[in-house]
């Protein structure tokens, strides 16, 4: 089981290594002048193979590894709806803090915002990448392979080291922001009740609004720093806030006390097990 975590950290640091590599000499050669008329999502598009690789991967690994006895929960557009609001939520409270020091010293908002112009091909793989294959490939290996490894020890360890690891994979070390870290550990935190409770098809879709709501906001950056200057961290501002804060830490409490109450994670079995277990379908994998 150790040497099966091990390669699948090994694996994801490769995968962030790669496209963290593929972004840097996308800027070295977008400068040259012969690639100057080149689209730059077309370099986008080999994150798409990557992650596309590494889904199949993924998945394949969890079939070899991994029995689930839980039984699937129901598809239910109540439970949709209030996936999708606990994301809306989160990103909503999350606000304040990535405009801390706007807040903090009182800076002035600018009026004119400088908006990156990008192709619709660069807009619509970066959709593609961030909003639909990132999001399951992160919920597949967080969630699903290293929870549930952990999970063996106990539940609070396998929450709390796939969001730790979730929230530094993500962490930019040259700049030292901790308030990021923070926020992205409590959504790996919140992703991960969410699939105990409801299961990995529901961390996907937590994952998936939520990234859906950032590339909302980067295509309309104009309009999102306008209604910023509209509210200008007023009483309104901070209303909305504290209704969101107040909402998500209701809804949470409400999810974590159910698991306390009744809910068991399914875990991973020894290879001489393996043997005698039916191996998941991929719909069992993603329902379950």
């Amino acid at each position: 089981m150790l040497k099966s975590v091990i390669k699948s950290i090994l694996a994801l640091s490769l995968y962030y290594f790669i496209t963290l590599s593929l972004q840097e000499l996308s800027k070295y050669i977008l400068i040259r002048d012969e690639f100057l008329d080149i689209d730059s999502g077309y370099f986008s598009l080999v994150e798409s193979v990557v992650l596309i690789i590494l889904l199949t991967v993924s998945v394949f690994f969890i079939r070899k590894t991994f029995f689930y006895s839980k039984k699937a929960v129901p598809f239910d557009y109540k439970l949709i709806f209030l996936i999708v609001v606990i994301a809306c939520f989160f990103r909503v409270i999350e606000d304040p803090f990535l405009r801390i020091k706007i807040i903090l010293e009182n800076l002035t908002i600018p009026e004119t915002i400088r908006v990156p112009s990008n192709s619709s091909l660069k807009l619509t793989i970066t959709f593609i990448n961030i909003v639909i294959l990132g999001s399951i490939f992160e919920e597949l290996f967080f969630r699903k392979i290293l929870l549930n490894f952990f999970n063996a020890k106990s539940l609070f360890i396998g929450v709390f080291i796939s969001s730790f690891f979730f929230a530094l994979i993500h962490f930019d070390i040259g700049s030292i922001d901790i308030q990021k870290f923070v926020l992205l550990f409590i959504f790996g935190f919140i992703a991960a009740i969410i699939y105990i409770r409801y299961g990995l098809l529901y961390a996907i879709l937590f994952h998936m609004t939520y990234n859906l709501v950032w590339f909302l906001v980067k295509i309309n950056h104009a309009e999102y720093w306008s209604l910023i200057r509209g509210l200008n961290f007023g009483t309104t501002y901070w209303v909305i806030i504290i209704l969101s804060f107040i909402s998500i830490v209701y809804l949470i409490y409400k999810i974590v006390k159910h698991i306390i109450k009744f809910q068991s994670l399914p875990t991973s079995l020894d290879e001489d097990q393996l043997e005698k277990t039916r191996r998941p379908s991929i719909s069992t994998i993603f329902l379950k």
